[in-house]
């Protein structure tokens, strides 16, 4: 492993499933700030392997609140990097 790598540990696992929803998003809006305080990739990948049930009533797929927060953290970085000088 490389001597000048840095990790970040994001625990995101409540007591109960509205916590751990919350804490998920949180984390993800936490990566979103390094890249906005910093200007540079900080965290160049992240593992979320989560299975957070939600009421198929109220979300469809791809549209909890956790994909919803995933996918403006995503648009904003393909956002950025389109914006960079070639």
């Amino acid at each position: 492993m490389p001597t000048d790598i840095n990790l970040y540990d994001l625990r995101v696992l409540g007591k109960s499933l509205e916590e751990t929803e919350f804490a998920v998003i949180a984390a993800l809006q936490f990566v979103r700030q390094l890249f906005n305080e910093r200007g540079a990739k900080i965290i160049h990948g992240a593992n979320l392997s989560l299975s957070i049930p939600h009421d198929v009533r109220n979300y469809a797929c791809g549209r909890t609140p956790v994909c919803e927060r995933q996918n403006v953290w995503w648009r904003a970085r393909l956002n950025r990097r389109s914006r960079r000088p070639r």
